[in-house]
């Protein structure tokens, strides 16, 4: 027979104990723990119900469970912990995350950092039947299709800055993926720069109010733009660089402040990779990938051999993580428009800077500034 302590409103104990499986009278509680575990990847892990619980059987959750009589909640969190997945945890590595008070019970919440492989796991006989690692993604993907048990998701509510903030403590992020249009250059985009050079600055305009309009899609545009810059010397890129580019506020002291913390910094563009290999002459990345614009005898022609689009941005990040031999997982992706969204969605964490409205709600992070140092935050927390 499982007891458990009594506690008054103010969770003072009662010096009595109840039987689970009689009613509980009112004004009477008991004490509940859930302890989520996080990995050093940013991941968290769910079991799954037995599907003959009686509730909320076949979904997904967090460790939990009663504290039995004499037990203190962290005695219990670590003994649940043991029990529903084979994880050994001293009290001393838990952090409690904050307590609900429900209608019977006082629910304190815990994280623990363990690297363990599922496989590793011993699920509980007539309580678990599975387990996963999920991103905090995946997890928001989980509790809107109903996946994840109720009482789980109704308690991570009022916690979920805080369950986040600890989630990531720990993660080792390992690159960094800037987008460059609007993000680090401000005042105007690599196609525009260069139609400007090549005097077609007004027909330019006329393509993008098409765009914006839907008449063409950005693709379209960019490659309606290419053929204006035709007849245009690639040099005079360089010699133009500083008189029009205008580059976000610290961007190369954040630069420096990434690489001394050990992170490769990249950068990816849907724009010319002839300007983003000049930004990154004045402004030094570990590796550069763009759309690629013809040239021929030191001149555009006015044709786009290739251009990467959101997929190809994507496909650009996976080849610098396989170069590296890192998992996309391990990279931070910081943008502002949709030509963002397929690398947002696959990278570990996104970062909107100055963002355009499709962004809202695709990333982890959001904010407006013309400081680039403000992103740091999100980035490095010790």
């Amino acid at each position: 027979m499982e007891l458990w302590d009594l506690y008054d409103e103010n969770r003072c104990y009662l010096n009595r104990t109840h039987s689970r499986e009689a009613l509980m009278v009112t004004g009477e509680y008991h004490i509940v723990v859930e302890v989520w575990t996080a990995n050093s990847r940013g991941e968290i892990l769910l079991t799954l119900r037995h599907p003959n619980k009686k509730d909320y059987p076949n979904t997904w959750e967090n460790t939990g469970g009663s504290a039995l009589t004499g037990e203190s909640s962290r005695e219990a969190a670590v003994r649940e912990l043991k029990e529903e997945t084979g994880i050994a945890a001293l009290e001393s590595e838990l952090t409690l995350l904050g307590t609900k008070k429900e209608e019977t019970a006082f629910v304190d919440i815990y994280i623990v950092h363990k690297d363990i492989p599922v496989e590793s796991l011993t699920m509980q006989e007539g309580e678990t039947v599975e387990a996963q690692w999920v991103s905090l993604k995946r997890l928001d993907e989980i509790i809107s299709e109903g996946l994840l048990a109720l009482p789980v998701v109704e308690r991570l509510k009022p916690i979920r800055e805080e369950f986040e903030k600890h989630v990531l403590m720990n993660k080792r992020f390992k690159a960094i993926c800037f987008d460059m249009d609007g993000t680090l250059i401000r005042n105007t985009n690599s196609v525009e720069f260069l139609c400007r050079l090549n005097n077609r600055h007004q027909e330019a305009k006329e393509i993008e109010e098409k765009e914006d309009l839907g008449e063409l899609s950005w693709i379209e545009a960019d490659h309606r733009k290419a053929k204006l810059l035709e007849g245009l010397e690639v040099s005079r890129i360089k010699d133009n660089f500083d008189k029009y580019i205008k580059v976000i506020h610290n961007l190369d002291m954040v630069l420096r402040k990434l690489r001394d913390t050990g992170f490769k910094v990249i950068l990816v563009t849907a724009g010319l990779v002839q300007v983003a290999e000049e930004f990154s002459a004045v402004h030094p990345f570990d590796k550069v990938y763009g759309s690629n614009y013809e040239v021929i005898e030191g001149k555009f022609t006015g044709r786009i051999i290739k251009h990467l689009g959101d997929k190809g941005k994507l496909s650009s990040v996976i080849d610098f993580c396989e170069f590296c031999k890192i998992s996309i997982d391990e990279v931070i992706s910081i943008g502002d428009s949709a030509s963002d969204l397929e690398v947002f969605k696959h990278s570990g964490k996104s970062i909107a800077i100055n963002y355009s409205k499709k962004l809202v709600g695709k990333a982890d992070a959001y904010i407006e500034t013309e400081n680039l140092e403000e992103i740091l935050k999100f980035i490095i927390t010790d």
